[in-house]
């Protein structure tokens, strides 16, 4: 009896703590615009898994790379893939695709 018990107890905590483990990834795109300092962030997609989320950067940096059409770019090899620069005239946009915890709001706290 103490041993079903034991055990009923050790199948709830660990079906507990995965649930408390899990959480979503969420991808995020900063635009900053180097000339006003405007920076804006705008939430593009949540997956479950982390290296999902980053799958999904890299992959929408290129097609955002794509859609900007004929300007200058500039991925500095040391930084993230998924960050780059768009370049028109005088005009300079760096962009940044950022995989967070759902708990992590890069806005930051909403005011009342």
């Amino acid at each position: 009896m103490i041993a079903v018990i034991v055990a009923s107890l050790m199948l709830v905590l660990a079906l507990a703590s995965s649930a408390w483990a899990e959480c979503a990834w969420v991808l995020w795109q900063k635009t900053d615009d180097v000339r006003t300092s405007a920076a804006l962030w705008k939430l593009i997609e949540a997956t479950s898994l982390e290296r999902d989320c980053r799958r999904m950067a890299l992959q929408t940096a290129a097609a955002t790379r794509k859609a900007l059409g004929n300007l200058q770019y500039t991925v500095t090899p040391s930084s993230d893939p998924a960050i780059f620069s768009a370049a028109k005239g005088d005009s300079v946009d760096v962009h940044a695709f950022k995989c967070l915890p759902d708990t992590i709001d890069p806005r930051g706290a909403k005011g009342k």
